[in-house]
């Protein structure tokens, strides 16, 4: 450095100077960072020509770090050698260390609740622009009940009030903590992938404990993710080590009921499991947030669960259960093979109306240690993010009938099928309107002789779609978006197969229905008959924060 450029950057401070790989580091006080991790991230050489591309790069690179507050790249003519450039690399640090307090309400699966975060943040823990966090957070939630888990909750509590009977029935609180590296850490001598950008590995512990209407769920996970992206639109995320085991107590009612019911399905989603998984994800999205373009989002998912376990579970002579399941640390675990997808459209119409087309679906194939899906991660159907004209849980699976006992559970399933159609205009400034049609339905694999209808089948499952159709308006406060939508039943697959419809009659349901409440609940079957029947201009509403997708 000469003595002009030298007093440009000295600002009367005293300064040290560190010459590493033809760089120049110069700091003032003692340099927070090692220098292994500014080299790295900075991809323009000496004796090199000029490259915009480098220069971009080593920016996105050093903005992928989270820790500098300003960076400045910029180029001078060296007058000491013709046609050569000297490059400065101007960086702030920002601050190293916050504590914040997040109130916020929830919104999972159609029902709503309220939750606050208590979060430390401690960045560049050990000089590598590591970000050490620790989170606190605890939540109420309205969990929607069915006719069926009301009495139940009134026989549970024999009349008297607790969290379970009040608005907010659902109570959460838990930790995490989690270090985030600004590199992929793993064991390597060079690169594997090519040129990416903000690179991050993630690794994690969380507990998590649940007070639900009739059960108690307490999650113990331990994470291990990747993340990083490849040019501009792509992004991967691979996990892999997660670790969580799950133990639930279930309230006496809840538990006699699963033992009346005696399926298999259902007594293994509400038991003590492991699940040792592995994942992959893949991210497009080709948005253009400065132009008001069409664009595309596609999301990809493959998890597998268990199977290093399963090979294993001989040579480390692990014990099985009664049911022939190998366990580990005397609790079984999970076995399975998942694929979803999540693919949508964007096509702008004007300044102030688009239209979106959505298409998902998945299937998770359980393998031999395990009978069943995990509940965490089977699919289901209903509520404010897919089919709005149902409750969160409770279509399908497939066109088993609404009448039986297994209502008063959520609907889960191993398949899933969807697709949405969404028309979004402006009315006012901060008022948005929506018309939307929305398809699909969940289903399981195997035929189970108690749950007619259940199963997926190329025969019949086209005839199990669910159709509903409604309106919507939005509140758009800029940095949140409240939602409301109003949708109903246009195809109900829980229907005779010639009462679907919305316009077609419904007798054969109602003398069903009629028949089975006279021998099940005679007050239940007053109220319906004073109703007039099934109900098929009934409106489900679902409020809701962001847009559904």
């Amino acid at each position: 450095l000469n003595a002009e450029h030298r007093k440009n950057i000295d600002f009367g401070l005293k300064l040290d100077t560190i010459d590493y790989e033809n760089i120049k580091i110069i700091y003032h006080g003692k340099l927070e960072y090692r220098k292994e991790l500014l080299i790295k991230n900075i991809f323009l050489k000496k004796d090199e020509f000029y490259s915009l591309e480098n220069t971009e790069y080593t920016y996105t690179r050093l903005s992928g770090l989270k820790t500098f507050k300003f960076i400045n790249i910029r180029y001078e003519k060296n007058y000491e050698y013709p046609n050569s450039l000297d490059c400065y690399i101007m960086l702030s640090a920002s601050q190293k260390k916050s504590f914040t307090i997040e109130t916020q309400g929830t919104h999972r699966g159609g029902n709503l609740g309220v939750a606050a975060t208590a979060i430390t943040r401690n960045k560049n823990s050990f000089r590598g622009a590591e970000v050490f966090e620790v989170k606190l957070k605890g939540g109420l939630e309205a969990q929607s009940l069915t006719d069926e888990e009301k009495l139940d909750l009134a026989v549970q509590n024999e009349g008297k009030k607790g969290l379970a009977t009040t608005l907010f029935n659902t109570l959460e609180y838990g930790a995490e903590i989690s270090l985030f590296v600004p590199e992929l850490v793993y064991p390597k001598k060079s690169a594997l992938l090519p040129r990416y950008t903000e690179p991050k590995t993630n690794i994690g512990i969380g507990y998590n404990y649940q007070k639900r209407p009739f059960y108690d769920r307490w999650i113990f996970n331990v994470g291990l993710k990747y993340h990083w992206r490849l040019g501009q639109f792509h992004k991967f995320v691979f996990s892999p080590i997660d670790l969580s085991y799950i133990d639930i107590e279930k309230d006496s009612v809840f538990a006699a009921r699963l033992k009346e019911i005696d399926n298999t399905f259902l007594s293994n989603s509400y038991s003590a499991h492991l699940i040792p998984s592995s994942s992959i994800g893949y991210f497009y999205s080709n948005q253009d947030f400065e132009k008001n373009s069409n664009f595309m989002y596609l999301k990809l998912n493959l998890e597998s669960a268990g199977n290093a376990l399963k090979v294993l579970s001989q040579p480390l002579k692990l014990n099985q259960n009664l049911d022939g399941n190998y366990q580990a640390f005397d609790v079984p675990f999970s076995q399975y093979v998942k694929v979803d997808f999540d693919l949508r459209f964007f096509e702008v119409l004007t300044q102030h109306s688009t239209i979106v087309y959505r298409g998902f679906g998945g299937i998770a194939v359980p393998l031999s240690n395990n009978s069943s899906i995990p509940f965490e991660k089977s699919f289901f159907a209903g509520g404010s993010n897919n089919q709005r004209a149902w409750t969160a849980r409770s279509l399908g699976p497939g066109s088993i009938n609404d009448t039986i006992s297994y209502r008063s559970f959520d609907q889960i399933g191993d398949v899933l099928l969807g697709a949405n159609v969404e028309y979004r205009f402006d009315i006012l400034k901060m008022v948005e309107g929506a018309v939307f049609i929305d398809a699909g339905n969940i289903w399981i694999q195997q035929k189970d002789n108690q749950r007619v209808g259940s199963d997926f089948d190329f025969k019949r499952f086209y005839k199990e779609i669910a159709i509903g159709a409604g309106i919507g308006a939005r509140l758009d406060f800029s940095f949140f978006i409240v939602r409301l939508d109003a949708g109903i039943k246009i195809r109900d697959p829980s229907l005779p197969e010639d009462e679907r419809w919305i316009h077609q009659s419904k007798n054969k349901y109602n003398t069903y229905y009629s028949d089975f409440l006279s021998r099940t609940d005679s007050d239940k079957l007053e109220i319906f008959e004073s109703n007039g029947g099934y109900q098929r201009f009934n409106m489900k509403f679902n409020l809701g924060i962001d847009y559904p997708f």
